[in-house]
């Protein structure tokens, strides 16, 4: 498949620090804005179509013999930390900014749209939804793809939550659509040292960073598909989720079809190909210490059973 148009984001351009290549200037060509989606306000193009290759290097990277079924828990913290590209980028998680772009009252709860401004990841955003009756717990709703904050909220118990008295933190992750701009971040991204799963995950932990600093404890986890293969690297990842529920789970070896299904399977946040091998374990949740309730994909019949269920892991323990 020959790519017509390779697109990048220029806040992506910062892991150029994780690497030691360097982007050829006279390589960037500046597209219009309307050529793609994208919630970033640059965007470049380079050819590096050939570079798609790393993901795709079976031999190497996915060899089922090679699948890892058992390991400590602290070795597969510091593997997945450093797959992801997020070793060197612990430390500044809580090197950010905030400022409320939006506020209003609902009958039940304040809605907030915060954006954070990080020294390193630059600007995303989130909507936080603040119960006037609060039970002093906190729930974090990833979306999965093709979605945003605001879906979760409606679609994913994101208001349900907050009527039960749950703050609820939801953030919105960029370059999250399957289509032409999350593949040429992802490589981008991984050719620099990175990864864009890593991204979201880094994310997630400066809103919970954010929660712990008002005090919000008791932190539980509610993720849909994407959300949820980037959920289920955050909990071996920190120590402050409590409670976790997920409808998902990837083996970080995904292809898909983008935006023309008759091309060739390409890439996308989800393609990690040196921790597939390590799937299995990610998956077993029983490998962690935090309760967790396996859900159908969706879960749109689940309702009662996700609140009941943080009820019995947040507010009666």
């Amino acid at each position: 498949m020959k790519l017509k148009k390779l697109v990048i984001i220029i806040m992506f351009l910062f892991i150029i620090s994780c690497s030691n290549e360097k982007l050829n200037n006279e390589d960037k060509i500046k597209l219009s804005k309307e050529n793609y989606y994208n919630p970033y306000e640059d965007i470049f193009c380079s050819d590096i179509s050939v570079k798609r290759d790393i993901f795709l290097d079976y031999n190497n990277h996915l060899n089922k013999n090679r699948i890892i079924n058992n390991i400590q828990n602290e070795s597969l913290n510091e593997i997945l930390s450093l797959e992801l590209g997020l070793s060197n980028l612990f430390k500044n998680v809580s090197d950010y900014q905030i400022i409320v772009q939006n506020q209003k009252r609902d009958k039940d709860f304040i809605q907030e749209t915060i954006s954070f401004q990080h020294s390193i990841v630059g600007n995303f955003t989130a909507i936080i939804l603040k119960p006037y009756s609060k039970n002093n717990a906190t729930i974090i709703g990833l979306h999965g793809h093709g979605d945003n904050a605001s879906v979760f909220k409606e679609k994913y118990m994101g208001s349900s939550l907050a009527k039960q008295g749950y703050i609820v933190a939801m953030p919105n992750f960029r370059q999250m659509n399957i289509d032409d701009s999350e593949l040429y971040t992802t490589i981008k991204v991984y050719e620099n040292g990175c990864t864009l799963l890593g991204f979201r995950i880094f994310e997630s932990l400066i809103v919970i960073d954010y929660l712990k600093n008002l005090n919000f404890r008791n932190i539980g986890l509610l993720s849909h598909s994407g959300g949820s293969s980037t959920a289920n690297l955050l909990l071996y990842l920190t120590s402050d989720i409590d409670s976790f529920v997920s409808d998902h789970k990837s083996t970080y070896n995904d292809l898909h079809p983008y935006e023309n299904e008759d091309e060739e399977l390409s890439v996308g946040c989800e393609t990690i190909p040196k921790i597939y091998k390590y799937h299995k374990l990610i998956n077993d949740f029983n490998n962690t210490n935090t309760p967790y309730l396996k859900l159908p994909y969706g879960f749109k019949d689940d309702h009662n059973e996700i609140i009941d269920f943080f009820k019995k892991t947040l507010l009666e323990n």
